[in-house]
């Protein structure tokens, strides 16, 4: 989790509306998705080693399209889709995906945008997309909240 608040922190400067972790589109997880102020989307896949790059492109589903990256390839996930790879790590970055590589040092993550992912479409993301980042964001506040504050049966002596 601390890359994934590394890279947050690094896209923040970007002017989003919403950037949400964890967050599912259809039946795949993406690691980082961001919403910006022209309801653009972007789905950022963090990978630590050639083999979890490699497995990336494994991820199957049972409802017809045979995997994630064939979604993303035809335009039927988010608007960009960026790699996000230790900058030890040699890849074949696809003609259909951005990179980003990152850097750790004692002072933190430095990351640099090695290719700028293309637009896969320009369609804008509709209320659906807009209520799921809400939603998601809510519980995320939720449950940060809730770790963080006694119960009211807790405070009763």
């Amino acid at each position: 989790m601390k890359l994934e608040h590394e890279l947050l922190h690094y896209l923040i400067s970007n002017y989003y509306l919403a950037i949400v972790p964890n967050f599912f589109i259809g039946t795949f997880e993406c690691d980082l998705f961001s919403l910006n102020k022209n309801l653009f989307t972007t789905e950022y896949e963090i990978k630590c080693s050639k083999p979890d790059f490699n497995n990336d492109f494994k991820k199957g589903t049972n409802y017809g399209k045979t995997n994630k990256h064939d979604l993303i390839k035809d335009g039927e996930r988010t608007n960009k889709f960026y790699f996000v790879v230790d900058s030890k790590i040699e890849i074949d970055v696809p003609e259909y995906a951005g990179l980003i590589t990152f850097e750790r040092s004692s002072y933190g993550v430095n990351f640099n945008r090695v290719k700028a992912a293309p637009f896969l479409h320009k369609q804008k993301a509709n209320q659906d997309i807009i209520n799921g980042c809400l939603v998601r964001l809510l519980w995320k506040f939720y449950h940060i909240t809730r770790a963080n504050t006694p119960s009211p049966l807790e405070t009763i002596q």
